[in-house]
């Protein structure tokens, strides 16, 4: 590469980077910025959303708000717009009420969503137990709200191993147990020359093959062990 080519490349990318720089230390910036605070606190709900002021979106030099004591006032903001990048545009105006410039400013917003974690770690498979959720409130990207499960998690089933406090994701969890607890199922004794059938109440939920404990009214031993062997059928063991 020739000399003088070299040191184009780098003139040029010396200009981008200062045009295109931003510096918080700016004093234009910090002229503006308790103003466009002030906005935000009394125009963003703290109990639903938070918020951090990322900067403007082009040079501050050239900006006709930057006199003394000049009136700025500062848009809506599109709460609701997907993304969590938010464009907050500050604008000047003369005594006379004309409007003289605009700065685009962003903004990051995120939402307070209520989630569901775990207490305690689970396997691949494992049964997610109402005893093993809690709740918890955090900030998201507006876009990962549907992301998460805040309810209706009660015995789903674990599509990977998660540890404690993991955050539940919707593709994390599979269906549910084939049968649940409470379930009522046909639980016969596995004898094919007599075949005694009960009607019984699952204690635990099970997918099939699986080994679930059962109550049965009509046993002098109500609480047995029993296998599904189908979707609504199982056998004593």
């Amino acid at each position: 590469m020739h000399k003088k080519t070299l040191a184009l490349i780098i003139f040029l990318c010396m200009t981008i980077t200062s045009a295109s720089a931003f510096e918080a230390a700016n004093p234009y910036w910090i002229a503006i910025q308790p103003k466009l605070k002030a906005f935000l606190s009394k125009n963003i709900d703290g109990s639903k959303y938070s918020y951090s002021i990322y900067g403007p979106a082009r040079d501050l030099t050239n900006f006709l708000g930057n006199a003394p004591n000049q009136e700025i006032r500062f848009s809506n903001i599109n709460l609701t717009s997907p993304g969590m990048r938010k464009t907050v545009f500050a604008s000047a105006y003369d005594a006379s009420g004309k409007k003289l410039d605009s700065l685009p400013i962003y903004i990051d917003v995120k939402v307070y969503k209520k989630i569901l974690t775990l207490k305690r770690p689970v396997g691949e498979g494992d049964e997610i137990t109402p005893d093993n959720i809690v709740e918890k409130t955090i900030e998201i990207d507006p876009r990962d709200e549907h992301l998460y499960y805040n309810s209706g998690l009660a015995q789903k089933v674990a599509g990977k191993s998660m540890r404690a406090g993991d955050a539940i994701k919707i593709n994390q969890v599979r269906h549910e147990k084939l049968i649940q607890v409470g379930d009522s199922i046909k639980v016969t004794n596995g004898n094919k020359m007599i075949r005694l059938e009960f009607f019984c109440k699952a204690m635990k939920s099970g997918d099939l093959n699986e080994i679930i404990t059962v109550h049965c009214l009509d046993l002098q031993t109500q609480t047995r062990k029993a296998k599904l062997v189908s979707e609504a059928e199982a056998e004593f063991i």
